[in-house]
């Protein structure tokens, strides 16, 4: 079978906190809740141990690289081009992004360590100039899936529909909804099977000073199955992301505001990131 990858997609509608009257257009490094300056951006994804009857350890010295991927942005805040490597630092993938006779972002290609192609990207754009959809082809220009989205009167995203194709002929739907706080903070997303209405998964975000702090994951909408801390550098951008599957113990995690109150055992992943700057971008 065959499906589009949408970790990129997910991140970005993920880190997306659009403030009302923000332009039509935003850029990718905007999406992604990052700082003007950042040029460069470095992602460790680490894991616990999974050596058999051990328990999962947050101790850094413990954790074990599990991938990296670079991502390049432009000076006007779109991305260049994304490089992923495994834990040997060998390449497992080549994203360059691609732009039309005007300029403007048209979309990707994505290619293996050895140069072939593996998957096409291309935006379509509204008469607002907004990006709104996003096709994915195969290497022989098959279409696998697309992400579209539908904005609100403040210009902000309400509302997404993803579809994937699957080369048995099977495709799956979903819908998503997104709700904002008065300050444009984007406090929940609902995802649901678009025949049935069915809440398949709802992600709720809680912030502290402005910043996003923990998200919660809940399955079928009512099920919390795992809780996500966010850390900020001096800069404010996102320096550190850490990810628990909330255990089966009878206890309740549903306000759980600090890390230090989810049980060691149940740390599932960290990720760090990393930035450099533009020069003039008045960063170190």
């Amino acid at each position: 079978m065959r499906a589009i990858p949408l970790l990129a997609a997910a991140v970005a509608a993920t880190l997306l906190s659009c403030a009302p009257g923000a332009p039509a257009v935003v850029s990718d490094r905007a999406e992604r809740g990052l700082s003007d300056g950042v040029r460069q951006a470095t992602t460790r994804l680490y894991m616990p141990s999974q050596a058999y009857g051990s328990v999962p350890s947050r101790d850094p010295a413990s954790l074990t690289l599990w991938m990296y991927s670079i991502t390049v942005f432009g000076r006007d805040g779109f991305v260049a081009d994304e490089r992923s490597f495994d834990s040997g630092n060998r390449l497992t993938s080549l994203v360059v992004y691609e732009r039309d006779a005007d300029g403007r972002p048209s979309g990707s290609a994505s290619r293996s360590p050895s140069g072939a192609l593996e998957q096409r990207l291309v935006y379509r754009y509204d008469d607002a100039g907004r990006r709104y959809r996003r096709e994915y082809y195969d290497a022989d220009g098959g279409l696998t899936g697309f992400i579209e989205d539908r904005y609100d009167d403040r210009g902000r995203v309400a509302g997404r529909r993803t579809e994937t194709y699957y080369s048995d002929g099977e495709i799956r739907s979903t819908e998503t909804a997104f709700a904002y706080g008065p300050s444009g903070e984007l406090l929940d997303e609902t995802y649901l099977d678009p025949d049935s209405g069915r809440v398949l998964l709802r992600v709720s975000h809680a912030y502290e000073d402005g910043k996003r702090a923990r998200t919660y994951h809940y399955q079928a909408g009512s099920w919390l199955e795992g809780v996500e801390f966010y850390y900020y550098d001096a800069n404010g951008d996102l320096s550190r992301q850490a990810s628990y599957q909330v255990p089966d113990d009878g206890a309740s995690y549903d306000a759980v505001a600090r890390e230090d109150d989810m049980p060691p055992g149940s740390f599932s992943s960290e990720t760090r990131y990393e930035y450099r700057y533009f020069d003039d971008g008045g960063r170190p």
